[in-house]
């Protein structure tokens, strides 16, 4: 069994994925809040640019397959006033062997 939920952890908001009916493996962020760099949701988002909110998309994760809603945010640490938004939703396969590669199985 996999759920992908969205929660609040200290001052972050995420996605996060758990595996197994029990609670013995650790959950995985996908995405957090101000954490997380756009670009590796996106490689298209601006450079440098934070992810600024996240949700999963109604019946977004059915099988292997995952469906977010991304926000992402540049912010010129020069210039405030100059900002560069993106967002999008996103859609991929979760593989069970990549998101466990490291071991924490």
């Amino acid at each position: 069994m996999q759920t992908v939920y969205k929660a609040q952890k200290a001052t972050l908001q995420g996605l996060y994925l758990r595996e197994g009916s029990r609670q013995v493996l650790p959950a995985v962020a996908l995405a957090e809040t101000g954490v997380t760099a756009g670009t590796s949701i996106d490689p298209l988002a601006p450079a440098n640019s934070l992810v600024t909110s996240v949700g999963v998309e109604r019946d977004g994760f059915r099988g292997d397959r995952l469906a977010i809603s991304v926000g992402m945010l540049y912010t010129d640490p020069l210039d405030p006033a100059t900002t560069i938004g993106w967002g999008g939703i996103y859609h991929a396969r979760v593989s069970i062997d990549a998101i466990f590669a490291d071991g924490m199985e």
